[in-house]
């Protein structure tokens, strides 16, 4: 067997910026990629704490422009030096900056609160991640009870012939190192134990401590992100009476911690920033801290309970679970943690708090049982390539479909949130089945003389099973609108549409299946909803169909917003963006682009008083600029840009925190984007 060699790809240190700092539930193209890529173009580096360097011949005016406003706390002047242009930054290292807050809606329906750190914040977290690695990981891998946590800084490698396994037309043979990092690497770290909650459930360890132990008991610490108290870092790290009494601590590396997430939050000490991996990461410290509190507590109580056979506990994040032989053990082991997370001002949520007995046999499990049953009964996707006989019969049942999932709702007394998750995630896995199934199948027939007939057949056949498949998803969704569901929703339909398209589908027939979609997702965008602004499981949905049949005219974007009872003036940055982008250049959306770009203004002008608003401004002026069908003079009435900046910064590299150029490669983002889900 040959043996496949693989190429390792150097570390950067800006590496984080891709993984760390932002959270997962944000619009697609939304991200970090081009600050990472703009700071790695010009080889931005770090000097001293408060200074940085970048290569003299590749800062133009531009760059210069988006240096000064990433690093809003101030850039001092500037001198040259053997090739390089070096710059010291205000405030440093910790800058003090307000996060941009939005809220998204959770699969039950239940609002929560994420942030977006400061850019410059991000900077400066990515720089302390690669800084204190070493730290981070020892730190992280104290506890006995942890299932999901840092175990080792990850390696990037892949194979030497990997590039040439894509299509010519869809990738360039050379690719930067940026885009290969951004491809092959989900995270800083790679995770031990399970780097996903539903792994978690369905393992094997997980199942053989349902046999093992008769009792189980589901704990949460009660809204841990928001009670963290920065201060307990240093704690953990320097212990509490040299953290509250000394100097002595000052600098290191629990203290910088901890002044670094003040400061990313605006100086609040009760607190921490919620969506990013970084903080996960400054949460996993003092967790771990209290399971090796809680592990040695148990041991040297009066019962002297031993781990693996008296009990054993898995936490993942801030949710333990705590088998036990005895259910007197579970009471003790609820005090024994309780009051080791008060020390670190962290308490059990009792409401939370639910005791079972082992195996379990949840209404959940009986549902994803049945509904597994049920589509792969419903579901038929089969090929059979005999030259003499060729076939192919795609089908499902929609309407079956949707009363199996109606009853398995009511047997089960769930709710629409609660089981709509695993459906949609199971119709998507069927769809990328039968797609796989589909393009093979083509492509032999392609390669058949007399195929037409068959291969026209087929094709119709194939529509009309993902026209199923959508209604389906569509009915799954609209009873539980969330991100993650309409994450997974939009994974079924630009499969979908990609599928059609590059399977040779006639321009009237790919026109009949977006306008199919389009009045299906415009029907969900126009059912009100309770949101000040949108949210960003409609901004998904906007987005897809911005991919799907370039973007929302003036009169779809007003319904949209009647429905909600809001008005322009109501959204946020996120929507700002995303409805631009689904403005692009047509010629019946030029009014909500004007009011988009009124609205950015004020947004933009807020920024420059009230704090809250500082992440917004920022991102909006590096953002808009780079909107390539937007005029000057509409990007300098947003941005208050003059036209000379303008110029400046479309003619530098780019430091967007929105791809406006997404739809190259949207089903390929999807997927990356889906594969980094925690929860």
């Amino acid at each position: 067997m040959t043996k496949k060699k693989y190429r390792k790809l150097p570390r950067s240190p800006l590496r984080g910026l891709l993984s760390e700092v932002l959270p997962y539930e944000l619009p697609l193209p939304f991200d970090n990629r081009s600050l990472y890529k703009f700071l790695r173009t010009l080889r931005f580096e770090w000097t001293t704490a408060n200074a940085f360097r970048v290569k003299s011949n590749r800062l133009q005016a531009g760059d210069l422009l988006q240096l000064r406003e990433l690093f809003s706390s101030g850039l001092g002047p500037s001198r040259s030096e053997d090739g390089w242009t070096h710059f010291t930054v205000s405030k440093m290292p910790f800058s003090q900056h307000h996060p941009y807050k939005y809220v998204i809606q959770r699969n039950d329906g239940r609002p929560r609160y994420l942030a977006v750190p400061h850019p410059q914040s991000m900077v400066e977290l990515t720089r302390f991640i690669d800084d204190y690695a070493d730290s981070i990981l020892y730190y992280c891998t104290r506890s006995p009870f942890s299932v999901r946590h840092p175990a080792k800084v990850a390696r990037i490698a892949i194979r030497k012939d990997k590039m040439f396994d894509r299509k010519a037309d869809h990738e360039e043979v050379l690719v930067e190192q940026y885009d290969l990092e951004y491809e092959y690497s989900r995270s800083y770290f790679t995770y031990e134990q399970f780097n996903g909650i539903h792994r978690l459930y369905n393992s094997a360890q997980f199942r053989a401590c349902e046999r093992k132990y008769p009792y189980l008991w589901r704990l949460d610490v009660s809204k841990c992100f928001d009670s963290i108290y920065t201060h307990t870092v240093s704690w953990v790290t320097n212990g509490i009476r040299p953290s509250k009494t000394g100097s002595a601590t000052k600098g290191t590396f629990g203290d910088s911690f901890d002044k670094l997430f003040q400061n990313t939050n605006y100086r609040e000490t009760s607190g921490i920033l919620i969506g990013p991996e970084a903080s996960r990461i400054f949460a996993e410290v003092i967790l771990q801290e209290v399971d090796v509190l809680t592990s040695r507590d148990l041991e040297d109580s009066q019962k002297q309970l031993r781990a693996g056979i008296d009990y054993e506990i898995m936490r993942y994040v801030d949710d333990y679970f705590v088998f036990v032989t005895k259910q007197e053990y579970g009471d003790l082991i609820q005090d024994v943690l309780s009051k080791n997370l008060a020390l670190y001002k962290l308490h059990i949520n009792d409401q939370k708090t639910f005791g079972y007995e082992t195996p379990l046999s949840s209404e959940m499990s009986v549902a994803k049982h049945r509904i597994n049953k049920n589509l792969d009964r419903l579901m038929t996707y089969e090929t059979a390539r005999e030259v003499s006989a060729p076939s192919a019969k795609f089908f499902f049942p929609v309407d079956t479909a949707i009363l199996e999932y109606k009853s398995t709702l009511l047997d089960t007394s769930l709710e629409h949130g609660e089981l709509a998750n695993w459906y949609l995630y199971r119709i998507f896995d069927h769809v990328r089945r039968a797609c796989k199934k589909y393009a093979a199948f083509d492509q032999w027939l392609t390669e058949q003389s007399d195929s037409n007939g068959l291969k026209t057949k087929t094709r119709v056949n194939m529509a009309q099973f993902l026209i199923a498949c959508i209604d389906t998803a569509l009915f799954a969704y609209s009873g539980a609108p969330s991100t993650s569901h309409s994450m997974k929703l939009t994974q079924i339909v630009t499969l979908a549409y990609d599928t059609l398209k590059q399977s040779g589908f006639t321009r009237l027939e790919m026109s009949t299946f977006r306008d199919k979609i389009r009045r299906e997702l415009m029907a969900q965008l126009r059912t009100a909803r309770e949101e000040k602004s949108f949210g960003i499981h409609t901004q998904n949905l906007i987005d897809c169909l911005t991919y799907i049949d370039f973007g929302l005219s003036d009169q779809e974007i007003k319904e949209i917003l009647e429905s909600r009872g809001i008005t322009f003036d109501n959204l946020d940055g996120l929507s700002v963006l995303v409805l631009l982008r689904s403005c692009g250049d047509r010629s019946d959306s030029v009014w909500a682009r004007s009011n988009l770009l009124a609205q950015a203004k004020c947004l933009v002008e807020k920024g420059c008083t009230d704090p809250e608003h500082e992440t917004e401004r920022t991102i909006l002026r590096l953002s808009i600029p780079h909107c390539s069908w937007l005029e000057v003079q509409e990007v300098r009435t947003a941005t208050g840009y003059t036209q000379a900046q303008i110029r400046d910064l479309r003619s530098s590299a780019a430091c967007t925190f929105f791809d406006w150029k997404i739809d190259d490669a949207y089903y390929r983002r999807l997927s990356l984007k889906s594969s980094q889900v925690v929860y």
